[in-house]
């Protein structure tokens, strides 16, 4: 096993060629640890029989490698498939190939290759993380919803739905500022709800399916219904004839939701809310929903969006 050949390289890309074909679609990075403790940081595009090669059919041997380590799972079980001996152990988020137990070659039977100074493995983790989470080197995003934009736009009534998020607070959740904000010209009618959300996603990762919890500020100002109510109850209670009412209340949700990012930054999702008010509601207040009740009930059909 003569492979001990300085360079002046940082990065060796290795093409793996199937038995009949060749196929040239990278699946991911890996640390190889040679037996004669040479150390390689390779590019994998795919797995064969025999070894890793390159194009110009120099390459190395599994019989010659000592362990593997990769962060990319589907490099792990593609080997084991292969290599019956093979020991694969996954260890945190790093997975660990034991080429060991496999007979050594013999002397002066692999040819030369390019060897790597040695790298940090925390390179190929962040390398890998990137590659699987969208957002990894994004921070912020804003969303909308906009069926109520659309919507709002004929008439004298306008309707906002959106959010700014925060993802770089924990790289399995993502912290969101939502805003809804609906008036009417003609009534006067105006509904605010601030919302702060917490969203954990079940993925290991940002995105897929989430739940969530939160806190709500509301603010309304809207007028009463006091035709549902009959003269003895107007007498009864002055302040239903007053023609606005302004009411505010604090309240706690939970919920859960679906968040597709793509690399491009854009991503879209749909979500449900659920909770209650703490604070004194009023039930004569047209536009109120169920805050009439003291409940909060949001359905998000659509939300689109874009991190930065």
């Amino acid at each position: 096993m003569n492979l001990f050949v300085k360079s002046r390289f940082f990065f060796l890309s290795i093409v793996l060629f199937f038995e009949t074909n060749h196929v040239s679609a990278q699946l991911g990075s890996a640390i190889i640890y040679l037996k004669n403790d040479s150390i390689l940081h390779v590019f994998i595009n795919s797995v064969s029989q025999r070894a890793f090669l390159d194009p110009h059919g120099e390459g190395i041997p599994y019989k010659a490698i000592d362990s593997l380590l990769t962060p990319d799972s589907t490099i792990a079980y593609q080997l084991q498939d292969i290599i019956p001996k093979l020991r694969v152990e996954r260890r945190v988020n790093i997975y660990f190939c034991d080429f060991s137990p496999m007979v050594p070659l013999q002397k002066g039977t692999l040819k030369k290759n390019t060897i790597i100074p040695p790298l940090d493995l925390s390179d190929v983790i962040a390398e890998s993380d990137a590659a699987r989470n969208p957002l990894e080197n994004k921070n912020y995003g804003i969303e909308i919803n906009p069926i109520w934009l659309l919507a709002s736009i004929p008439g004298s009534h306008l309707i906002i739905d959106g959010g700014f998020s925060l993802f770089n607070v924990d790289r399995k959740a993502e912290v969101t500022f939502q805003t809804e904000y609906k008036s009417d010209k003609e009534s006067q009618f105006i509904l605010w709800n601030q919302d702060l959300v917490y969203r954990h996603y079940g993925g290991g990762d940002q995105g897929g399916f989430y739940i969530s919890g939160g806190i709500r500020y509301m603010y309304i100002h809207a007028q009463r219904i006091a035709e549902y109510y009959s003269l003895t109850e107007q007498s009864l209670h002055p302040n239903l004839l007053s023609k606005y009412f302004t009411n505010r209340n604090v309240g706690l949700m939970i919920g859960f939701g679906y968040r597709h990012f793509s690399h491009s930054g854009f991503y879209y999702g749909f979500g449900f809310e659920l909770g209650i008010y703490f604070l004194n509601h009023d039930s004569m207040l047209n536009g109120a929903g169920f805050a009439d009740i003291g409940m909060i009930v949001d359905v998000e059909i659509l939300k689109i969006g874009i991190a930065f």
